[in-house]
């Protein structure tokens, strides 16, 4: 028995509950709006008795729920998230109990379990488990003060609670207090520490985060969006701010859909003040009504917020469907661990239209986990990827092929990109972030005087070739490590005799439409392999060497002093190739760590953090005979490019992101090692910190395994595979939530090993061979 205030008692009395018709007309303007299926995931059943009023029972069971929410959202609702509704004196036995027996009798129907500071962690533990909760639902009525708004969140959600969540893969939703709500430091820290720690936990901020007052949602996202276990519902929230701020934060995949029954039947709205917020109705409305307006309910402004809230975001249909459907399923459990079926058929598809199914080779999914691996992501933020069947991954392995230094949809390189999207991107004018990028990149790299720009890598190493070529007067070039797709560089191949790119690329690259009056204009060397350098000018007049700095080796017996040296003395330009691995072992080009100056550097890749964008940059004399030889494209005079990588370098000048991949891509060296030796499953890596490469130690069956290992990986949500390209996004947790995950896979595939099941061809098919660098 509780005690229910008069307004309480009309809240949560279904009969209450009036559609108007007004409430009916604005509805239907939402038709447009609404995917079909829904999934409401913030809604509340009850059966309460009232020792203040006759009659004295008030109930809202599972078919109460359907039956009022289909009279606004026509039959869309597919399944609900349902708790009890936290009164202060809340029986939590009779409460939980009434959830059980509504989602046991209702397939419809999914069940939190409310749960206080002083409950038993042992009989909670026994009661999710047995009552086959979803998770909890803790409300700051059950702190020990008297003014529990004020109260810390520890105070009202245990860390048992997130140790059985933990445990068990278990939401927790949380309604946020304190006035400041998300941006309270106290709160911040609370959120920061325990995502941390429960890294198997779902967060659910309830309310957009408590958003009723936008401004406290907008600075807290920037410190809890880095976490994949946090998600928000649009419950109740009448105003779109805080939701537009979640999505340009996050994405389209942690915003979901809640309707906050039976609050969405109040007939007002939550407006947000200078400090705070407020609730207004048609009782607490003062001044002259507007003849144009009148109160709807509480979960129709909710949803007309959420819309302008996804019209200002450009959302198209099918990104709602995952605020509203897709989200919700996937967080509930509902689906498939891992479901490959979409993803593959739309490869599939893609293939009979696009030779090769992709634009770069390294994406190809055979090169990881052939009719296994996703194709197409719908979003990725930080190092969280999801794909086309909202599937979630952690990416631990290429990382967008070294493109994204500071992780996925880095927030103020987007901050920047997007004004200058609403700005215009392009013009009869250029854009003065063309001019501002040069001062930053001459700024680092104080031995150059020029900047040109292109939009990809290869294009910038052809430009940086043709430059070399112009100054010098001479055609024949030297090349070592990869530079492209372009014909100066697979001329290499047009020799008789052994494939000239053997050590370099993919192994029998076919040069098919390369001219054949390039032939033996492009000669290879090795790594470290100076002699191999000095016999190629022993016999020819060079225009360029052209080389990786470094990729996973370091130089050795000063090699790049000394080819420095050569070039200088032959008269020959001297090409870094910083595409790859620029950024990442010091603040601009890896040169800078080495201090050999070249003639001409190029940078790609990071450099704009996901943007096409690339750069030349070298000294006067050179760069002057860009004005000599026509260069130009339409394209490169688009203002994105720049502007994202202006935003991505000062970022990069603000942090010591080198210092981070070193520690974190070491400490996973350590770690993989580690592990193959405790599981009896031999492992190697290759490479450096920032870029490592990894795999088994087995004699025939090397690369099966790592097939194996993939697959399961990718069952567990963690993209594996045999390099490992650390971002600055990654952090301790990602390591300790792959190397868990990955334990589990090493004692299965030794189990697979032992059993003779891992020999059988037709269980899965063996990664195709990708890339073999010649400074791996």
């Amino acid at each position: 028995m509780v005690a229910l205030s008069t307004a309480q008692h009309q809240l949560l009395d279904p009969s209450q509950h009036v559609i108007t018709a007004t409430d009916q007309q604005v509805v239907q303007t939402l038709s447009d709006f609404l995917p079909n299926r829904i999934i409401d995931i913030h809604t509340h059943l009850y059966s309460l008795t009232n020792s203040q009023k006759t009659p004295t029972t008030v109930e809202a069971d599972g078919m109460t729920l359907r039956s009022t929410m289909n009279h606004w959202l026509e039959q869309r609702v597919e399944q609900y998230l349902s708790f009890p509704f936290p009164l202060k004196d809340l029986p939590f036995a009779a409460a939980n109990e009434h959830i059980f027996q509504e989602s046991h009798k209702h397939d419809f129907v999914h069940g939190l379990m409310i749960i206080g500071p002083t409950d038993d962690p042992d009989q909670v533990r026994e009661t999710v488990q047995q009552y086959s909760f979803r998770g909890f639902k803790c409300y700051h009525h059950y702190a020990s003060r008297s003014n529990t708004f004020e109260a810390d969140i520890e105070e009202f959600l245990p860390d048992w609670a997130w140790e059985i969540a933990d445990q068990q893969n278990l939401i927790i939703m949380l309604h946020l207090v304190k006035a400041q709500a998300l941006s309270d430091p106290n709160n911040l820290s609370y959120l920061q520490d325990r995502l941390s720690r429960f890294k198997n936990a779902k967060l659910v901020l309830a309310h957009c985060a408590r958003g009723f007052a936008a401004k406290n949602t907008m600075e807290g996202l920037s410190v809890v969006r880095q976490f994949e276990n946090v998600f928000f519902d649009s419950s109740a929230v009448c105003e779109p701010t805080s939701m537009e701020a979640i999505i340009r934060a996050t994405g389209i995949t942690r915003l979901m859909y809640g309707s906050d029954y039976p609050v969405s039947q109040v007939r007002g709205k939550a407006i947000s003040l200078a400090n705070g917020f407020k609730w207004l109705n048609q009782s607490s409305s003062t001044g002259q009504d507007s003849s144009f307006g009148e109160f709807t309910l509480v979960g129709i402004e909710s949803l007309l917020a959420l819309q302008v809230a996804t019209q200002l975001c450009s959302l198209k249909d099918s990104d709602l469907e995952y605020i509203f459907y897709k989200n919700a399923f996937h967080l509930l459990g509902l689906g498939a661990s891992y479901e490959s079926k979409n993803n593959l058929e739309q490869y599939e598809l893609a293939k009979t239209m696009i030779p090769g199914g992709t634009q770069l080779l390294s994406k190809k999914p055979e090169l990881m986990a052939p009719s296994y691996w996703p194709a197409y992501y719908t979003q990725a933020t930080g190092c969280e990827i999801v794909d086309n069947s909202g599937n979630r991954f952690l990416d631990m392995a290429s990382n967008a092929v070294l493109s994204c230094l500071l992780g996925y949809a880095d927030p103020d390189v987007n901050k920047a990109v997007l004004r200058r999207v609403q700005l215009g991107s392009m013009s009869s004018l250029s854009n003065y972030d063309e001019v501002r990028l040069a001062e930053r990149l001459l700024e680092i790299h104080p031995w150059a005087q020029m900047v040109r720009y292109a939009r990809t890598g290869g294009e910038a190493m052809t430009i940086a070739v043709r430059i070399a070529r112009a100054v010098t007067g001479r055609d024949k070039v030297a090349i070592c490590g990869y530079h492209g797709w372009h014909d100066w560089y697979l001329a290499v191949n047009l020799e008789d005799g052994p494939d000239g790119l053997q050590d370099h690329l993919l192994p029998g690259l076919n040069p098919l439409g390369v001219p054949a009056g390039l032939k033996g204009t492009a000669l290879p060397f090795r790594y470290n392999q100076l002699a191999e350098l000095e016999e190629i000018f022993a016999h020819h007049q060079l225009a360029a060497v052209v080389m990786e700095t470094t990729r996973g080796i370091e130089p050795e017996n000063q090699f790049l002093e000394k080819v420095r040296q050569l070039a200088t003395q032959h008269g020959t330009k001297l090409i870094f190739d910083e595409i790859s691995i620029g950024w990442r072992l010091c603040l601009g080009g890896a040169h800078l760590k080495y201090q050999v100056t070249p003639d001409l550097a190029v940078f790609a890749k990071a450099l704009s953090n996901g943007y096409p964008m690339s750069a030349v940059i070298g000294q006067t004399a050179e760069m002057k005979f860009f004005e000599r030889t026509f260069i130009s494209s339409a394209y490169w005079s688009e203002a994105i490019g720049p502007t994202a990588a202006l935003a991505a370098v000062e970022k990069m000048m603000s942090l010591d992101v080198p210092a981070h991949l070193q520690r974190i891509g070491g400490c996973f060296m350590k770690r993989w090692l580690e592990l193959g030796q405790s599981c009896q499953l031999p492992t190697f890596v290759k490479g450096r910190p920032e870029l490592v490469q990894l795999g088994f130690e087995h004699e025939e069956q090397a690369n099966r395994i790592m097939t194996l290992f993939t697959r399961l990986m990718l069952q567990q949500g963690i993209m594996a595979g045999s390099s490992f390209n650390p971002t600055f996004a990654h952090q301790d947790r990602h390591l300790g939530h792959y190397f868990e995950k990955a334990e589990a896979c090493f004692d299965q595939i030794n189990q697979q090993l032992k059993s003779g099941q891992f020999y059988d061809q037709e269980a899965f098919e063996t990664k195709h061979t990708g890339f073999a660098r010649l400074v791996n």
